[in-house]
């Protein structure tokens, strides 16, 4: 379980500081939800990633961390604009059940 706090610490900073350096944004919302895996999900209406930008160590770091403990994590442009950082980290207590 702890895997899963650290990484889900550190992919939600990590969007946050990016949505700080990066987004020019003048909002972003954090969410978390549980429904048998933790989700994080943080949405900035900033200018958004361009779609020929490289991900950085950043982003990567953040699908790393995921991946390594079986979830996986997508940055995507939503259509009204700005970023969408989404997290799905399984929860071992609840899903070895």
């Amino acid at each position: 379980m702890r895997a899963v706090e650290v990484a889900a610490f550190r992919i939600a900073l990590e969007a946050f500081v990016n949505v700080w350096r990066h987004a020019n944004a003048r909002s972003c919302t954090i969410r978390l939800a549980i429904d048998g895996a933790l989700h994080i999900e943080v949405i900035d209406d900033g200018d958004g990633v361009a779609a020929e930008a490289r991900p950085g160590v950043g982003m990567a770091s953040m699908q790393e961390r995921a991946g390594g403990i079986g979830g996986v994590c997508k940055v995507t442009r939503p259509e009204g604009g700005g970023t969408r950082v989404h997290a799905m980290l399984p929860i071992p207590s609840l899903t070895s059940a």
